[in-house]
């Protein structure tokens, strides 16, 4: 426990020691080997992470989380075959862990194996049909197959299963945007722009490493589509408003 709670603090030298301790006191112990495992993983020591799960799966070869750990490490390497073989090793030993489905579909979607892709993301909703990630995951891989209405069903799917999260609207906003589809694209963006204001604990992240979508960026994507139907005025007030929360450059450029 006392390992685990370093590892939190950041004081991963001092979580090892403490795992190393426990192991040595029990060499069997095999949550302390993977949480050792997760830790190296967490700190970019692969070749060590792989070294303790084995040790996991040598002690303890039914457990599917540490295969599914291994696979999630594989897919950080970008060893997709790899992965593929952890993830089937875990849906072997337990056929309802949606989350090894979902994390396939996602190994197949970097292999451009859309219709792999497609029936794990399946699988994983029909186990987990209200985890909002699934649809945001299969959309994206419907926006990388050029099936539009299918990526703006799951939008919508995320915004019937939680109305209050900003992050459906958004995706749903670019999504028409790259349509040219002004009107929709204005519409949900500022639906997007109300659920954020209201600070009610949401966020949007982006991209792999997941970084935070800031209220000013919602601001500015909405001036752009003003901009791009020749709304001069109501573009400017989104990047005065822009602004007021630190980001003047469109600003200072256009309506100054």
């Amino acid at each position: 426990n006392r390992a685990n709670i370093y590892v939190d603090l950041g004081e991963y030298d001092k979580a090892l020691e403490d795992y190393a301790k426990c192991i040595a006191l029990n060499s069997e112990y095999v949550n302390a080997y993977n949480n050792r495992a997760a830790l190296y993983q967490n700190i970019g020591e692969y070749d060590k992470a792989l070294e303790e799960y084995a040790k996991c799966i040598a002690l303890n070869p039914e457990d599917p989380d540490t295969y599914y750990n291994r696979a999630l490490l594989y897919g950080d390497l970008e060893e997709y075959d790899k992965a593929l073989e952890e993830y089937a090793k875990c849906i072997a030993l337990n056929p309802e862990y949606s989350d090894a489905y979902c994390e396939r579909a996602v190994c197949h979607v970097m292999m451009e194996q859309y219709d792999k892709a497609n029936h794990d993301f399946n699988e994983a909703i029909k186990l987990d049909p209200e985890n909002t990630t699934l649809y945001f995951d299969r959309a994206k891989m419907h926006a990388l197959m050029g099936a539009h209405d299918q990526e703006k069903a799951d939008y919508l799917k995320t915004i019937d299963l939680n109305e209050e999260d900003p992050e459906g609207y958004y995706y749903l906003a670019l999504t028409y945007a790259r349509q040219n589809e002004s009107f929709h694209a204005i519409s949900y963006i500022s639906k997007a722009i109300a659920r954020l204001s209201a600070d009610l604990g949401y966020y949007i992240s982006e991209g792999l490493d997941e970084s935070r979508i800031e209220l000013s960026d919602l601001y500015l994507i909405r001036a752009e589509v003003y901009k791009n139907v020749d709304a001069i005025d109501l573009m400017c007030e989104d990047y005065q408003r822009a602004c007021e929360l630190g980001d003047c450059e469109l600003y200072e450029e256009y309506c100054e």
